[in-house]
């Protein structure tokens, strides 16, 4: 967070970018990257088991992961 305050507005021209224009692209990377940790916690704390076994059992992909088209499925299972 304090890099984020330390960080001066892009300049093109001469001209500093708007500061709407910065709101933008923070909210839309914050659109963006917020889901990450959130679906983590509400996996984690939907798992059941101790520590270990519930991060196991979220970092591990399901019989399902794999390519789309299911070319290369006995090479991953």
């Amino acid at each position: 967070m304090i890099r984020f305050q330390e960080l001066a507005p892009e300049i093109s021209k001469g001209v500093p970018c708007p500061q709407f224009a910065q709101a933008i692209g923070f909210g839309l990377t914050a659109v963006v990257l917020i889901p990450i940790p959130v679906m983590f916690l509400w996996k984690f704390y939907a798992a059941t088991r101790n520590f270990r076994e519930r991060m196991r059992t979220i970092t591990t992909p399901d019989k399902t992961w794999g390519p789309n088209d299911g070319s290369m499925n006995k090479k991953y299972l």
